[in-house]
């Protein structure tokens, strides 16, 4: 039986592409002095905290005190994704806790889930700056079988990138591969090979009751 389900948060539960390109891509030209600005292999990997993201790609620090400011003040554009709020209301009749696991930072996060109304629905939130290690390190996943006492059979997580599936994988915990808010990532997804892939939110259900319905 699933106990726990982790959800990744952007491009899973909400939809903030165009605030992080612009915010990235304004941090960028403003701090580099430059004009191309590698948004594709930016958003390439979500999922892993910004900090991160700036040193694999061997960009300056000072881009993310920019990014920071420009995001939060783009807060109140953030936008459920469609289908998320039905599926959240349907989950809660589940006797499975749901949790976030995000590269954001918790104050950003919780600022997001408050502003949509939606933070309580979820037992349990980590953000990027609350962990030593971010995806594709399993350390965030670990944290939650740990602290509300899941063995990997019993969780399953939902994301977008493959950060998020990498992280499932090295935790042994299955992993939903969410392709709703870009259905051309599917390609992409598959070769990380996810244990299900959803084409829309409620198919998370779907899956989950499938395989209660096994264990039972």
């Amino acid at each position: 039986m699933i106990s726990g389900i982790i959800f990744d948060l952007d491009g899973v539960i909400i939809d903030t592409k165009a605030i992080m390109v612009e915010a990235f891509t304004k941090s960028y030209v403003s701090i580099t002095g430059k004009n191309n600005p590698p948004v594709e292999k930016f958003l390439s990997m979500n999922g892993h905290c910004l900090k991160g993201i700036l040193n694999e790609l061997g960009l300056p620090e000072e881009m993310y005190g920019l990014f920071r400011k420009i995001s939060i003040e783009k807060s109140q554009e953030v936008t459920l994704l469609p289908g998320i709020k039905m599926l959240l209301e349907k989950m809660k009749n589940l006797k499975s806790r749901m949790y976030i696991l995000t590269g954001k930072e918790f104050d950003r996060t919780d600022q997001i889930l408050t502003h949509l109304k939606i933070n309580d629905y979820f037992d349990f939130v980590i953000g990027g700056d609350m962990l030593s290690k971010s995806k594709p390190d399993p350390e965030g996943i670990l944290r939650i079988a740990t602290q509300f006492n899941h063995r990997p059979h019993q969780l399953i997580s939902v994301g977008d990138a493959p950060f998020d599936i990498l992280a499932s994988k090295n935790a042994n915990v299955r992993c939903i591969a969410a392709i709703w808010a870009d259905p051309c990532s599917e390609d992409q997804l598959r070769e990380y090979k996810p244990d299900f892939i959803a084409t829309k939110p409620i198919q998370v259900l779907e899956i989950i009751d499938k395989i209660n319905s096994r264990s039972a």
